[in-house]
């Protein structure tokens, strides 16, 4: 198999884990909102709508390889303000510990997908 379709298919694999992920929140809307509160988010449905948006319109750009540079810039900041506002103050607060910290290494390793994404664009 040649880099190129390496590429492809891993960064189809990212960009469905975001989709899938979009449709996840937006199927459990009322407890992602309830998370967002127990979290003290600002204006928590305003917040849930953006992270779907950003979510879906990110993983199709990252699927059909469309404004990648914006994409993988827009998807990386998310991932990194989510992970800041709710595992990571799980982990830190010491609340769900056990659930927390694999989330956190999960979402590192997607912001280190999405720096390969762009590292291995040239191809």
């Amino acid at each position: 198999m040649n880099t190129h379709a390496l590429f492809l298919v891993g960064r189809s694999l990212v960009a469905i884990s975001f989709i899938v992920s979009a449709l996840g929140k937006a199927s459990n809307w009322k407890d992602t909102i309830g998370l967002m509160q127990m979290h003290q988010m600002p204006w928590p449905t305003l917040g849930l709508i953006s992270a779907i948006l950003i979510e879906i319109v990110g993983g199709i750009c990252l699927l059909i390889d469309t404004f990648l540079y914006p994409t993988v810039i827009a998807l990386f900041v998310y991932v990194a303000l989510a992970t800041a506002f709710i595992p990571l103050q799980d982990a830190l607060k010491n609340q769900g510990r056990e659930s927390a910290v694999p989330v956190i290494g999960s979402n590192i390793a997607i912001l280190g997908g999405l720096i390969l994404v762009l590292a291995l664009k040239g191809f």
